[in-house]
């Protein structure tokens, strides 16, 4: 521990009492030209009045720059920092805007991403599955059938054939 002597502490005084008289002048004098001293800031662009219509083309935006998508290391984190709001507020808000984490909600974009890459350019499942940012094919698999009922592959071989049929009837 640190001990001052008796010159230090009176010299902290004298400054602290400094501090205090010079608050209080300034406060008189607000007070006589009448300013509100209460400290304002701006609000938010949606902390005033939540717009789920806003949030939604933000993120929505940013997603598609597909960068995002394509990057198996793109977390909420960066989500939430790339539409100004913290990882909490993010999460609130998307949960009410759309019902989904920021997690889900990143993890639904890209099997949205998968099945329009499947259905325009029927590449191999695993350009597809880097592509839209998994890490793992399996994995991608089991997140592809959970959302749209059925195998990467399946999914691919309908929307192919369909466009085939339509192709050639044109």
């Amino acid at each position: 521990m640190v001990e001052l002597g008796t010159r230090q502490v009176q010299r902290m005084v004298r400054n602290a009492e400094h501090v205090h008289r010079t608050a209080d002048a300034f406060k008189e004098r607000a007070q006589e030209q009448n300013i509100d001293l209460a400290v304002h800031r701006p609000p938010h662009p949606l902390e005033s009045q939540f717009d789920v219509a806003a949030l939604k083309q933000r993120i929505a935006t940013h997603l598609a720059a597909r960068k995002h998508l394509s990057n198996p290391d793109f977390t909420v984190d960066q989500l939430a920092e790339a539409v100004a709001l913290s990882r909490r507020q993010c999460t609130r808000r998307l949960k009410e805007a759309v019902d989904m984490t920021p997690a889900k909600f990143i993890r639904h974009r890209r099997i949205e991403h998968a099945q329009t890459l499947l259905q325009t350019d029927p590449e191999t499942i695993a350009e597809v599955v880097y592509a839209v940012g998994f890490r793992s094919p399996s994995h991608f698999s089991k997140i592809f059938r959970e959302a749209s009922g059925q195998s990467p592959s399946a999914y691919r071989d309908a929307h192919a054939s369909s466009e085939d049929a339509d192709g050639h009837a044109a």
